[in-house]
């Protein structure tokens, strides 16, 4: 007779998880693809990184400016601009020198303080960069800059500038707006010439007033980081994605060609630029932004490896999940939370230049920003072109690409944080920020990841993305519009 069984000790039997989906493909296309990958991408990263030939100069650009980092010149228009907020703080000069690392940058800081401090800080500081300007015509606009400020020091109210017409037309084709600024030093300010090379400074305080909106937002941030970490703790969030059975290799595949196709754009416009001269190959950039348009189909390669569309979709993340505006809603609540973790890179960043200067024994030029001087030297087409890039094109083929396929791959084999991680690092590598710029693209990188994690669907980190590019761009657009 058959002893009873105890209820409690055994219990229903447990409920199996359901099997792992399984991607196409075999051992030999899952190495293949990952010598592939690897290969292309470390030859994507490193001509990423490899600095661009500077652009040669026409006659008809200011000389000068091609030479100060764009930074710098952003920092010097804005206190020309902002110069009677500047005068009312006194710290405000020993923070802007810091900018000033050339002796051009100098000269121009020197222009800019002499709009706050008056005539006599120009000269001070317009001597010593005097002495350590190599170049002779350099030397020589510097002694024409001192015979304007000690004119406009000798003669408070004004009179005629002590410079021959040939001097100024010079001075201007070498200098541009900063010889603007010095020859009209002696003009009332409310002078039609004199006013509007001071114009944008409404525009520059609206951004100011931006810019406390979004001190406002990292608040409610950190608010929203505490939130999802109680959340998390009580395990309220759970996370919906599904990884795949370790084995298939179509996802790393599509990364392959992504990078590939990626790399030979690249490569083509840089063949192309040396074929035909810098100087006939304006249109390049256009056609470029134009090409890049064709990667959104390797996110398909799926399809052609034999998933039919319903599989493709639900692996790759390209549904609404539990409904759009929910996966919307949810992505600018995850990047609101994710914010705090943003800063904490960009601060990363900055004790990384520390580290470069204390290595080095000096003060450093301060790091170029890609995006920053395209946008400065671009055309409104361009701009245009370049917004639609940011705020359309990235947020759909840069999530189908780095949380939609690569992440799923890695899933297989790592734990969420991990495939994060990886998912990041290759995403950051990719653009061209250099290598002490990356770790807020890894951070955005990883935090898109978890939220892939967490709704299963990409729509979470598309809205988060293109909400982080426009809002990016929008503050850049209105800061150079402003800054003229």
């Amino acid at each position: 007779m058959p002893e009873p069984q105890d209820p409690i000790t055994t219990g229903p039997p447990p409920i199996e998880p359901p099997p792992k989906p399984r991607d196409p493909g075999s051992r030999f296309s899952r190495t293949l693809a990952t010598v592939l990958a690897a290969a292309l991408f470390l030859a994507t990263a490193l001509l990423q990184a490899w600095p661009e030939p500077e652009p040669e100069t026409t006659p008809q650009e200011p000389v000068g400016i091609e030479s100060v980092n764009l930074q710098a010149d952003m920092a010097f228009r804005m206190v020309i601009k902002l110069s009677d907020l500047f005068a009312s703080d006194p710290k405000s000069a020993e923070v802007l020198a810091t900018w000033a690392r050339t002796p051009q940058e100098k000269v121009y800081l020197a222009i800019a303080l002499a709009e706050v401090e008056g005539p006599r800080s120009a000269l001070d500081r317009l001597e010593p960069a005097c002495e350590q300007a190599a170049a002779e015509e350099l030397r020589a606009d510097i002694a024409i800059f001192q015979r304007l400020y000690a004119a406009a020091e000798a003669t408070p109210d004004g009179g005629e500038a002590p410079v021959s017409p040939e001097e100024r037309e010079g001075l201007v084709a070498r200098h541009g707006y900063y010889a603007q600024i010095a020859l009209t030093y002696d003009l009332p300010r409310d002078d039609p010439a004199r006013r509007e090379l001071r114009r944008g400074a409404g525009g520059i305080l609206l951004m100011v007033v931006g810019a406390f909106v979004i001190v406002g937002a990292i608040a409610a941030g950190f608010a929203l980081f505490v939130v999802a970490v109680v959340l998390l703790a009580l395990r309220r969030v759970r996370p919906t994605f599904v990884g795949p059975e370790a084995g298939g290799s179509v996802f790393l595949e599509t990364f392959a060609l992504f990078v590939g196709l990626f790399l030979a754009i690249k490569l083509s416009a840089l063949g192309v630029v040396a074929l035909i001269g810098p100087e006939q190959s304006g249109w390049v950039i256009y056609a470029t932004m134009g090409a890049q348009w064709i990667l959104l189909i390797t996110p398909l390669w799926p399809l052609a490896r034999g998933m039919n569309l319903s599989e493709w979709r639900q692996a790759i993340g390209l549904h609404t999940g539990r409904g759009l505006f929910r996966e919307m809603g949810s992505g600018v609540f995850a990047y609101l939370a994710a914010l705090p973790l943003y800063l904490l890179a960009i601060l990363a960043v900055i004790a990384l230049l520390a580290i470069r200067e204390w290595v080095l024994g000096g003060p450093q030029a301060p790091p170029s920003n890609p995006m920053i001087e395209l946008v400065e030297k671009a055309d409104p087409l361009l701009q245009t072109l370049f917004f639609l890039m940011a705020t359309i094109w990235a947020p759909l083929c840069e999530e189908l690409i780095f949380r939609g396929a690569v992440y799923r791959h890695l899933r297989a084999y790592f734990p969420a944080i991990v495939a994060g991680l990886i998912s990041g690092v290759l995403f950051a590598f990719m653009h061209n920020y250099g290598p002490l710029m990356t770790p807020p693209l890894i951070m955005l990188g990883l935090v898109f990841c978890m939220m892939r994690e967490w709704r299963g669907s990409l729509v979470a980190s598309m809205t988060a993305h293109a909400l982080h590019n426009g809002t990016l761009l929008l503050l850049l657009f209105s800061l150079i519009r402003a800054l003229g």
